[in-house]
């Protein structure tokens, strides 16, 4: 239970030298709720929410990879890894259909919300029940919370000597119909 706030500032480039000149402003929230059925039986709700905010200077642009996407098991887990963001396509003749390229953004929020349960306690595995909402944004885009990817899903996370193991499957929700089930096996929180 409780609550974490965390404001991030990060430079890349600058006095430090470098082809690449930008900042980055981070703030992300998480806050803890439980709900204790028993003596012994703990569940707990956890709430997070963050956005981000890349800013160019030096007359440089905000490179490629560096940009937002959302997708993947840290963030909107019913999509792709880094599929999420502002796209552009590539031709590669006139009469081509052309290539989408997730090319990303400056901007970035994303809300989480996660319900935790005890499984099998001994052998620390619990399961949880989540929904995902985020957007990422271009520059000349205001961040609004209007029309968010979003997704929901269940899953297990059994904490391991070794490291903590997820395995969750999400349904992406698209233009207001549920999607196909995406698995995610990951390491780690």
């Amino acid at each position: 239970e409780g609550k974490r706030i965390r404001l991030s500032q990060s430079i890349t480039g600058g006095l430090l030298g470098g082809d690449r000149q930008y900042l980055e402003t981070r703030f992300s929230t998480n806050y803890y709720f439980p709900i204790d059925y028993t003596e012994t039986y703990r569940t707990y709700f956890r709430l997070y929410g963050m956005i981000g905010n890349l800013y160019p200077f030096d007359g440089k642009e905000i490179p490629f990879f560096s940009r937002y996407r959302l997708g993947g098991p840290d963030n909107l887990r019913g999509f792709k890894i880094k599929s999420r963001g502002p796209d552009f396509a590539i031709y590669e003749s006139p009469d081509d259909a052309g290539t989408v390229v997730t090319y990303g953004g400056n901007k970035q929020v994303l809300f989480q919300l996660e319900y935790f349960m005890p499984v099998i306690r001994e052998a620390n595995i619990k399961g949880l029940i989540f929904a995902d909402a985020g957007k990422v944004f271009n520059e000349d885009q205001d961040i609004s919370l209007d029309s968010l990817d979003r997704d929901f899903g269940f899953g297990f996370r059994w904490i391991t000597p070794i490291a903590p193991f997820r395995f969750e499957w999400a349904y992406p929700v698209e233009d207001g119909r549920v999607g196909d089930l995406e698995f995610i096996f990951y390491l780690g929180y």
